[in-house]
């Protein structure tokens, strides 16, 4: 929809396609992304709450 909008004021074709070789980065970025926001979050859970607080 706004490819189209820039494409009539501009008089710029903008094709936007996804193809099945976009797949596999995309994968890649979720996986790494996935693994990198786990990371934080198992070294958070083995801490108690009240401590994380404090700071200790």
């Amino acid at each position: 929809m706004l490819s189209g909008i820039l494409s009539r004021q501009s008089g710029i074709a903008l094709p936007v396609m996804f193809v099945t070789t976009d797949a596999v980065p995309l994968l890649t970025l979720v996986l790494i992304s996935g693994v990198v926001a786990t990371v934080p979050a198992l070294l958070a859970s083995r801490q108690s709450p009240a401590r994380a607080l404090r700071g200790v």
